[in-house]
Order: structure tokens, then sequence, then C-alpha cells
């Protein structure tokens, strides 16, 4: 996979040399989620030293987008874990660049990447999401970064090319 669409943004940088897992899709985010009870982040990828737990939202309003991203976030970092301790082996299978590192030896980022979102409105998710997350924060050292593409296009570690129009003309 060179590049990935999720809720109207082009994620290609991130999978261009093969440092990305669309983990929502994996074959073992699938068969641990048999129930629909296990909802993963869309993507992990690890850049260096740095892992990156990524989702994508094209709005960010309601109480439930909070706690859907917040287990989605906790249930990848859980299942990141397993694999570390060799409870799930299959996920470095299918994604090997986990073999180069170790969990200890990573720095953590949690992303959110919003689609439509004001910079004040951004600063008042982050807020939320940085108390919300404290405990998950604490025990992983965590950064928590939420971004809208403006800024997920800039920096050193750009994460998507852009926009784009679905086939039905909406963003």
């Amino acid at each position: 996979m060179t590049s990935c669409i999720e809720s109207g943004m082009e994620f290609a940088p991130l999978f261009a040399h093969g440092c990305s897992i669309k983990v929502d899709k994996s074959e073992f985010h699938e068969r641990i989620n048999r129930k629909g009870s296990v909802r993963a982040a869309d993507f992990v990828t690890l850049l260096g030293e740095r892992l990156y737990i990524i989702e994508a939202k094209t709005t960010f309003f309601s109480p439930k987008d909070y706690e859907e991203v917040k287990n989605k976030f906790q249930n990848s970092l859980h299942m990141l874990a397993s694999r570390e301790i060799g409870r799930h082996e299959d996920l470095t299978r299918e994604f090997p660049k986990l073999k180069e590192k170790r969990l200890a030896d990573c720095r953590i980022k949690i992303v959110l990447v919003i689609q439509k979102c004001s910079k004040e409105h951004r600063t008042a998710i982050k807020e939320k999401l940085f108390r919300e997350l404290a405990g998950m924060r604490r025990i992983w050292d965590a950064e928590i970064i939420v971004l809208d593409p403006e800024m997920a296009m800039k920096g050193k570690t750009r994460f998507i090319n852009g926009t784009v129009e679905t086939q039905t003309g909406q963003q």
C-alpha cells in the first residue's frame, strides 16, 4: 500500500516507505475484533524513535467522539503491548517494521487529525483529550497531538498530502 484515504484525507507520506499499517483493517485486528468490541485507531506508524498512533476524523463534536477516540487509542496501545510480550506475534508479520524497535525505546505520539476543525475547537479538543487520556499518557509517557489538515501537511513529519474529493463530490 502506498497511500490510504481516511476521513477525506490522503495519508500517502506515511505509507511511502513501509513505515505504517492500517491497523483497523489489519488481519490481526479483524481476528481479535470478531464481535466488534475492540476498536482500533486508523494507523500505527514507526518513524525512527517515534511511534505514532493516528486517528483521522472528518469532524469531532459530540461526547461520543471523545469516548470512541479514547477507546481506539487505548486498544491500539494494548494491541502493540500484546505483540511486545509475545501474546500476538501476527501483528509483527503484517507490520515487520515493529521488529526494529521495542515499545520501551519509542517516543509514543497519540495523533488525532480532524479535517474540519477551527483552531479554538482543536485547542479545546486537545485539552479534553489530555485530561481524558491522563492515565495512558503517564503510563506510556505519551504525547497528545491534535492537528487539522494544514498542520498535518507541514513539519518534519508530514502526515497527509491533502484533502481529497470523494466519489460523491463531498470532502
